[in-house]
């Protein structure tokens, strides 16, 4: 139509011919599609008018010959990106951030493809001239005077002839040097102007800047640059989702240090327009060596003094503002009075679970009263551009009694009334466990639940506070109990769902006896495992009509439980998630929906445990009869394909998400011997065993290699890898249903697992 109105003499709007042109690029004619681009260029550069049209146009033809590599990297640039940034109008925000995020993203690849460029043939050639040129040099040296005129002319013809070739290999190598710093600078600030001009591309650029940042954080010229960024222009809102990430980058700065300068202005700006969201996390670090004389395991650890130092001092300049001198008062109190009663002995021999036991005289919590400025921890607080909090729930009181949830670290639950009316129920805990990845894993689910909106998929999240390297606060998800739980009730057995309503069928007891035998072959192993199998029913499925005998509602949670269960395997195995055994997974008694808590096993260290873990997610014969007659080949498969299609699709972001917190220094991605001994033994009692403290040494490499391997894992999952097959999203779902279903590996798992149920 468009080709028949040209030729009846009739101009088209040139916005058209930027359609035809994506029509193309669309149907796969790239050259064609890019030769309108240019030909449009050419005519709206002769209309002063048209501008903005422009550039967008020079953006999108510099994206499309840069991804088809049809010109050189230097055209690109000069002909089509940055003549595209100069033509796009001030006051067109939107547009701004286009035209700067393109450009951000092509020298963003162009840097990394020379930081991970490999040594070409010829380059090696080089490096070889340039070795023999220096024999030859020293060969000439050593022999002078011993040679005839004619071999010594020889080699010095050979070593001039090296030396060219050597000083060439110099200077591409110091040529591709600067090009790589270079592309560093002007992408970090084409991600910063994206970030003033619009919200559009938040996840990526704002994340990228930081990867970029903070992969070279001894670049004097990039920390000047952002030291100016983040003291005067800088949307301090768009940082608050990396802020632990950040506070854990703090230390005292050596001599020459521009780095932690940088970090200093935007710490202290986000500090004081978001403090409810900055604040904990310096807090919690200022007690980075807080360990009670009676805890166990602390010979093993090691507190880093310069970042304990640098988060004090930091505190300490914070709290100079007259703003911020009293919630950081009642923060240090109210952050003291929670360890105290984390680390508040109980008699194990005398306390029953679930009996309340009376806040003690010694206890501070029991004083905590009528707060004006501290928060109550657990709530969620969504980021406020203004950095508008006037109506956030202080905290007012505590119950004057607290219960115990069981284990050996017997974790505390008490409840905090909010200055809101509302009462937080919140599990406090003490002893053992590291709370820091369950904290930068729900916030990494939290940044998925962001991407998997447009597909109305969620999985479910709660807050984790901590307070010091053993201690923390844990966001109670009020009407839950764990799937094991209402399956098993091992408390009292025959009220168990299993027993309830299939009463002769084999025992937990006896089908833990029948896979204990440790001199089992595989193949035993998995002929008693299905014989289990035959005498156990699956009874999930009546958890819903017991929940919910209204048929809407019964229909409504089953899809829930279902949907969130796809999410949550796909999102799980994204980030290597295991541990998955029932008392692990919550069951929302109102909404029908799964939650995942105790997330210390993560990226794939459930491979390395003494009995390697063998499936990506829990789908076992229970889980799979919760989601109806369809099982796992009508929602279940929908939703996992759905998830995993958004997940791929947005792997650049989620590699750079996974990036920033992998690299955190705080974090410990080898899984610490002592943990691996207790780790399969937590059923053997039928309690749970704690995790030890995690030895944290004062300085860490620049290059963590279990963190470059998890890295690398995510990127191989988000890629479509598995088991060395390049899979598309359908494959791929497929097979992991069919691993984590298979009862020939899931007989292969720890028994206390319990893969039968």
């Amino acid at each position: 139509l468009m080709h028949r109105t040209r030729q009846g003499g009739v101009k088209l709007p040139p916005e058209l011919d930027l359609l035809e042109a994506t029509l193309l690029r669309k149907r796969g004619e790239k050259a064609a599609a890019v030769a309108c681009l240019k030909k449009l260029a050419v005519e709206l550069k002769a209309d002063s008018g048209k501008r903005r049209l422009l550039a967008a146009t020079l953006s999108k033809l510099g994206k499309w010959v840069g991804d088809d590599k049809s010109e050189t990297r230097t055209n690109v640039i000069n002909n089509y990106l940055t003549p595209a940034a100069q033509f796009v109008s001030g006051d067109e925000c939107r547009e701004r951030a286009d035209v700067f995020y393109t450009l951000g993203r092509f020298l963003d690849k162009l840097y990394i493809t020379l930081s991970t460029r490999e040594v070409s043939s010829s380059n090696k050639l080089m490096e070889e001239a340039r070795g023999k040129y220096q024999e030859c040099h020293q060969y000439l040296k050593d022999n002078k005077g011993k040679l005839s005129s004619v071999n010594e002319k020889v080699i010095e013809r050979t070593s001039h002839h090296l030396g060219v070739i050597s000083s060439r290999a110099v200077e591409e190598e110091d040529r591709l040097q600067t090009d790589q710093e270079v592309y560093l600078l002007q992408s970090v600030k084409a991600y910063c102007l994206v970030s003033l001009y619009s919200d559009s591309h938040d996840l990526i650029s704002v994340f990228r800047l930081v990867a970029l940042w903070l992969q070279n954080d001894g670049n004097a010229e990039l920390n000047h640059y952002l030291t100016g960024f983040f003291g005067k222009n800088a949307v301090s809102s768009k940082f608050v989702p990396l802020a632990y990430q950040l506070v854990s980058r703090i230390s005292t700065p050596k001599v020459d240090c521009t780095f932690q300068p940088t970090l200093s202005v935007l710490l202290e700006k986000i500090s004081r327009e978001h403090p409810h969201h900055v604040l904990p996390h310096i807090m919690a670090l200022t007690y980075g060596d807080y360990l009670p004389e009676q805890q166990k395991y602390k010979e093993v650890f090691m507190a880093d003094t310069a970042k304990i130092d640098a988060a004090k001092k930091l505190m300490k300049t914070l709290s100079r503002s007259k703003a911020l001198a009293p919630l950081v008062l009642e923060l240090r109190s109210l952050s003291e009075a929670y360890m105290q009663f984390a680390f508040h002995p109980i008699n194990k021999k005398t306390h029953v679970d679930g009996e309340k036991i009376i806040l003690t005289s010694d206890l501070s919590l029991k004083d905590v009263r009528g707060l004006d400025h501290a928060m109550v921890p657990t709530y969620m607080l969504p980021v406020n551009r203004a950095g508008a909090y006037d109506g956030v729930p202080r905290v007012k009181e505590f119950e004057p009694c607290f219960t115990t949830a069981g284990g050996i670290n017997l974790p505390k639950i008490i409840r905090c009334l909010g200055s809101d009316g509302k009462w937080y129920k919140q599990l406090v805990k003490g002893g053992q466990d590291d709370l820091r990845q369950d904290a930068v894993l729900e916030q990494f689910f939290s940044l998925c639940n962001d991407l998997l909106k447009p597909v109305s998929v969620t999985m479910r999240t709660y807050k984790v506070i901590p307070l010091s390297p053993t201690s923390g606060i844990v966001q109670w998800v009020n009407d839950t109990l764990p799937m094991g739980e209402w399956l098993l009730r091992r408390t009292d057995p025959t009220k168990g769902a299993h027993r309830r309503y299939h009463p002769t069928d084999m025992t937990y007891k006896d089908a833990r006896v029948a896979l204990s035998n440790t001199s089992m072959t595989s193949k035993e192993k998995r002929e008693a495992f299905k014989e289990i199998c035959n005498n156990i029913t699956p009874v999930m499925h009546h958890f819903f009509l017991e929940s919910y005998p209204d048929s809407v509602k019964w229909l409504r949670a089953r899809r829930a439980y279902t949907k969130s269960t796809a999410a949550a395997s796909i999102i799980g195995y994204i980030v290597g998630l295991g541990d998955r055994h029932s008392q692990n997974i919550l069951l929302d008694t109102k909404t029908g929906e799964v939650v995942h808590i105790d997330l210390g096993v993560a990226f794939e260290k459930g491979k390395f445990l003494p009995i390697p873990e063998l499936v990506p997610f829990r789908l076992t014969r229970d889980v799979i009869d919760g989601m109806g007659i369809t099982g796992t080949e009508g929602l279940f498969r929908n939703t996992a394909e759905k998830t995993l299609s958004v997940l791929r699709s947005s792997k650049q972001l989620l590699q750079t998400i996974t990036e920033v917190f992998i690299h955190d220094p705080l974090y410990n991605y080898s899984l610490d011997p002592t943990k691996v001994m207790h780790k399969q033994s937590e059923f053997s009692s039928g309690k749970r065993v704690g995790k030890t403290v995690q030895k944290q040494p004062a300085a860490q490499p620049k290059v963590n290699p279990d963190a470059e391997l998890a890295l690398m894992r995510v990127k191989e999952k988000l890629d479509g890898y598995e088991g060395g097959e390049h899979l598309s999203v359908d494959g791929q779902v497929n097979k992991l249903i069919r691993t984590a279903s298979s009862l020939d590996t899931l007989a292969l798992m720890y028994v206390g697992w319990a893969a039968w149920m």
